[in-house]
């Protein structure tokens, strides 16, 4: 079974590694032709950067409201 979830994103308190940073700007790019940036967090940033994130507030993950309420 799986969950909506919803990943909410700190901008401001986002810190990579520079291999992350450049998967990021690379799939900006990339994206940005078409009209419509959407990133893939968890695909794209290694274990580290992703732990140190959700454990320092930059990124933090919240079951879709509806889900709770059932």
């Amino acid at each position: 079974m799986s969950l909506p979830i919803k990943i909410v994103v700190n901008w401001d308190k986002v810190q990579v590694c520079e291999e992350c940073a450049k998967k990021i700007v690379d799939e900006v790019r990339r994206q940005i032709r078409s009209g419509n940036v959407q990133l893939d967090l968890p695909k794209i940033l290694c274990d580290d950067c992703w732990e140190f994130n959700s454990d320092n507030g930059a990124i933090r993950i919240e079951l879709d409201p509806r889900v709770l309420r059932k």
